[in-house]
């Protein structure tokens, strides 16, 4: 048999076709000229990330006065309960979807809503005392960081920003921490157990509950960025707590008394900077054993919020565990509930909201927040100007999809082929 030295011609120009595809391929794949995060169109597009539906399994709303209409909780279990606030009960785009993902990612939580007035309410029915010094502050945001303290002491759970999505359910979070978290009927028949006979069911169902009700009660709050000497490193856009933790008191003692020892403005009175001396100032002097506690509760009982304090102790409380008086915090690493954080300029054009790349998902991606294990990120909407006013510009941003120069973001093959090394470029 003769075989022909060369090949057929069809075989030659497909292979010259393939080569060409391979080539053209790899330089797309490998260019050397930096890709960009974004391109962009003026007509309708499909966002690149999750917009969260309202038909959704996700946390019961109550609204405000229903909560404020029931007992107090009490005990070292952590309430499923997610509070959030606004100037009112109408939120703006972003704010709503984010709301959604923590209400979708808890959802056999109960979600509330705090408005202005319901905090004005709240005030005046559990600390009537401090409310000419709440009255009295320059403006909503000094009100808005100071009550967020009243929620963790009164009804424990967790408190988040507006601006923050939820990535895993939080149970799982205080689980890691041996925090039981209960919903309102499981805390009800919890505290009727000792009035009340249990069947085989409600004892299996509390079991957990009641075996851990000695222990102490717990804050959480979250450090941010890589400095933790920075008085911005511990935010109040997240907290959560089981109920009468003493120490959401000292923030509002530091209202009510009047004092301003790190500055006049919001951050520094009711904000992140007066956070971060006070938590210095609890871990250093008032917990980590019994002296320490003591201590605590007799500087509690001489301060202006004392009726406060002392209408939570086990002797005026029926409903107070017997380990009600010891306490503890839990300082969670960055990576845990703040990934990103505002300091990041390199971050800052495809993670903080308002910005005109903004984009969550690349941001998420970037960040790699599943390998991280962060149960939230916050994009810092920045929405309250240095007066403690609402910033306008940064608001409006926050009304809809669309970064600030008003173009939408076209997801495109660039943005979608590796994102996680956009960072190094």
């Amino acid at each position: 048999m003769r075989y022909s030295r060369s090949p057929p011609f069809t075989i030659i120009a497909a292979l010259l076709l393939a080569l060409c595809v391979s080539v053209y391929t790899l330089r797309n794949a490998q260019t050397d000229s930096p890709p960009r995060f974004f391109e962009f169109q003026h007509h309708p597009y499909t966002p690149s990330f999750t917009l969260h539906s309202s038909a959704a399994s996700k946390a019961r709303q109550i609204s405000p006065a229903e909560l404020m209409a029931r007992p107090l909780p009490s005990g070292p279990h952590m309430p499923k309960l997610l509070h959030q606030s606004w100037s009112s009960t109408n939120l703006p785009a972003k704010f709503e979807q984010w709301s959604l993902s923590c209400r979708e990612m808890n959802s056999d939580f109960e979600w509330v809503l705090w408005a202005d007035d319901d905090n004005r309410l709240l005030v005046e029915k559990y600390a009537p005392q401090f409310l000419a010094k709440y009255d009295s502050l320059k403006s909503e945001i000094y009100r808005a960081d100071a009550v967020r303290n009243l929620y963790m002491f009164l009804f424990g759970g967790v408190y988040a920003d507006l601006d923050t999505e939820c990535l895993r359910p939080y149970e799982t979070l205080f689980a890691q921490h041996d925090i039981s978290s209960s919903s309102r009927s499981e805390i009800n028949s919890t505290q009727d157990t000792t009035s009340a006979p249990t069947t085989n069911a409600t004892a299996t169902s509390t079991s957990s509950i009641l075996s851990s009700m000695s222990d102490p009660r717990t804050a959480f709050l979250a450090r941010m960025g890589n400095d933790y000497s920075k008085k911005h490193s511990i935010p109040n856009a997240w907290m959560a707590s089981t109920p009468s933790h003493p120490f959401w008191l000292l923030p509002l003692n530091l209202v009510a008394s009047g004092t301003k020892p790190y500055g006049d403005w919001p951050e520094a009175v009711t904000g992140p900077d007066a956070l971060f001396y006070l938590v210095n100032e609890y871990l250093k002097n008032y917990s980590g054993n019994e002296d320490a506690e003591a201590r605590f509760g007799e500087y509690l009982r001489r301060s202006e919020l004392r009726e406060l304090y002392v209408e939570s102790l086990p002797e005026k409380n029926p409903r107070a565990s017997a380990g009600e008086r010891r306490h503890e915090m839990v300082l969670l690493g960055k990576e845990t509930i703040f990934p990103y954080w505002w300091g990041e300029k390199d971050l800052e054009s495809v993670c903080r909201a308002g910005a005109e790349g903004f984009d969550p998902e690349t941001c998420k991606d970037i960040l790699d927040v599943q390998a991280l294990g962060s149960w939230s990120v916050t994009y810092w909407s920045h929405s309250w100007n240095k007066e403690g006013g609402h910033d306008e510009g940064h608001l409006s941003a926050m009304e809809s999809w669309i970064g600030l120069s008003g173009k939408k973001l076209l997801p495109g093959a660039t943005k979608r082929r590796k994102r996680r090394e956009l960072l190094l470029i």
